[in-house]
């Protein structure tokens, strides 16, 4: 293999040629060829994925190939379904260590967050679909990579978190429902809240502001009722569940004072 004056990788056989050559036998050769076409600019992208493939096809998972393909494929505009399908291929290894499916389920989350400003402004379901899902690759991120004693630095996971987090509330204004049942199936979840995760939750629940009239009020308050019953339903025992039990505390805090102002207004 070599890489001529006018910039195109030599081989003795061609991208198509399966494993006829020894060399090309050899998955790491294929992940070694993809990446170098991968680095010669766009015009070079079917000819790396296809090496890409030819290497994953035989089982082949290295983080560096996987993760240069992902970027390689959401950056081609284009690419986003096969980008999702590569973070999957890597959250589903077995063998994958926590550290690097946490990487890949913050990527799925950053595919997810792409999908939702394509969407944006001509499918409001798509939409918040995406920024739902987004949310849920994240969360998965943060469970995962919480369980990697002292390697793994979770901020910037939690900084991407927020941005769907704040995009769905924002989103749903119109019809502060969609967001309640969201925040609802976190608690119908069999896995707790992560403890930072539940911090950002708690921040935009406490953002929401009291409607002027008696009726979105008691909305709000129905919402909170049904998301405390829901954890103590399932969160058992609560002792187990610090990420959901944390949001009890808020959310009758927003319960009580929607009941005084309706005591107070009467309207």
């Amino acid at each position: 293999m070599r890489v001529s004056t006018e910039g195109t990788i030599q081989v003795a056989y061609p991208v198509d040629s399966g494993c006829s050559s020894p060399v090309l036998a050899n998955p790491r050769i294929r992940y070694l060829i993809g990446s170098t076409y991968c680095e010669l600019g766009p015009q070079y992208r079917e000819t790396a994925r296809e090496y890409f493939r030819g290497a994953e096809a035989v089982g082949f998972h290295d983080v560096k190939m996987m993760r240069n393909w992902y970027h390689m494929e959401l950056m081609s505009g284009y690419g986003l379904s096969e980008a999702e399908r590569i973070c999957r291929i890597m959250t589903n290894d077995a063998s994958l260590s926590p550290r690097y499916k946490s990487e890949f389920y913050s990527k799925l989350g950053n595919c997810y967050m792409f999908a939702a400003n394509s969407s944006a402004g001509v499918g409001r379901e798509k939409t918040i679909r995406s920024l739902r899902s987004s949310i849920e690759a994240y969360l998965e991120a943060i469970r995962v990579g919480s369980s990697v004693q002292g390697t793994a630095d979770l901020t910037d996971t939690l900084d991407w978190l927020e941005k769907p987090m704040w995009r769905l509330f924002n989103y749903c204004r119109d019809d502060i429902s969609e967001f309640f049942q969201f925040i609802e199936s976190l608690a119908e979840d069999k896995n707790d809240l992560p403890l930072p995760a539940s911090e950002i939750v708690m921040q935009v629940i406490l953002s929401i502001k009291a409607p002027i009239n008696k009726d979105g009020r008691a909305r709000i308050r129905s919402f909170c009722n049904r998301m405390v019953g829901k954890i103590n339903k399932n969160a058992k025992p609560l002792s187990r569940f610090p990420g959901l039990a944390k949001l009890i505390e808020p959310l009758d805090t927003i319960r009580i004072e929607l009941e005084n102002l309706d005591a107070k207004s009467g309207t």
